[in-house]
């Protein structure tokens, strides 16, 4: 996978340019050797990466008319991957900065709020609060991340330009009392 112009395809006449940030290209080659995260390539080709794009389109298409420079997150469920977008609008149409991706963290759900994240060592998860599950992913990974470093006993605010959250920890067990996206982001569910 290289970055750049990946291709061009319309949605009811509509042009559409798939750009691949370099960004998006190292997590999908790579992954995040300081953050433990294995490259996307090991689960995923480049096929289905472009096939869930496209997938996703129609529901990128519809956001646009009503957004045009909205950031967003594609999600597969069944894959177990996400990927993010930024929507830029051109003359003419618009471009789709595809600006990183992860791989679907080994986890477990035992109920609607209960996760088990399956890193060396295991952390058990839980949700205080109903979230989508794009949320869910992306903080189960922040905590996969990070959460060996944080203080038994406390409680922390943590995320980043994504996102934002509260969670307390004791021992392996960490209780997410609130988080929310930083900014507006469209989540577009593809299978």
């Amino acid at each position: 996978m290289v970055p750049g112009f990946q291709f061009l395809t319309r949605v009811d006449e509509v042009p559409f340019r798939v750009i691949y940030t370099k960004h998006f290209v190292e997590r999908y080659e790579l992954g995040d050797p300081t953050r433990n995260r294995k490259p996307v390539k090991q689960t995923i080709d480049e096929a289905m990466i472009r096939a869930k794009i496209e997938e996703a389109l129609s529901q990128i298409a519809e956001i646009a008319a009503g957004d045009n420079d909205a950031e967003g997150v594609i999600v597969s469920q069944h894959l177990k991957f996400v990927m993010l977008f930024a929507l830029i609008e051109r003359e003419g149409g618009f471009q789709i900065n595809m600006t990183t991706t992860s791989p679907g963290l080994n986890f477990k759900a035992r109920s609607p709020s209960d996760y088990v994240i399956k890193v060396n060592p295991t952390f058990e998860v839980t949700f205080t609060s109903p979230l989508s599950y794009a949320l869910k992913v992306s903080v189960l990974a922040d905590i996969a991340a990070n959460g060996e470093d944080l203080e038994d006993g406390g409680t922390f605010h943590l995320g980043g330009d994504l996102m934002d959250y509260w969670v307390e920890r004791s021992g392996m067990k960490f209780h997410v009392v609130q988080a929310d996206w930083m900014k507006p982001v469209y989540e577009v569910q593809v299978s």
